[in-house]
């Protein structure tokens, strides 16, 4: 899933493909850039240790990318087949509300304001 760190920490499409059904691409590069500038800022002040923020921007990708990327990749995956496309348009047809939730399977939970910080 999310590749958080390499040499340097990575964010937007260094950290993660962002599957097309996902919409939220950008807003996902961006997202990870805000996890990523303040645990930068406490290292670089001497708050953090590069191990620390390492470990904390790893688990704060995880924890927030896993779910809508998996989404994601499903969703592509399952309408770029043939055979499961139209079945799965027609659910949707049938079923908006459940069609909806898949949809907001793909995207970042919303954060209340400070949250982050």
């Amino acid at each position: 899933m999310p590749r958080a760190w390499g040499v340097v920490p990575h964010i937007g499409d260094a950290a993660a493909v962002i599957p097309p059904l996902c919409g939220d691409g950008m807003a996902m590069g961006l997202h990870a850039a805000t996890l990523c500038a303040p645990m930068a800022d406490r290292y670089l002040r001497g708050m953090l240790t590069l191990g620390g923020w390492r470990a904390a921007y790893e688990e704060a990708l995880r924890q927030d990318f896993t779910g809508p990327l998996r989404w994601g990749t499903l969703l592509q995956s399952a309408l770029s087949n043939r055979g499961l496309s139209p079945l799965l348009l027609q659910l949707g047809r049938l079923a908006p509300s459940l069609a909806y939730r898949f949809v907001e399977a793909t995207r970042l939970r919303p954060y209340e304001a400070g949250q982050l910080l």
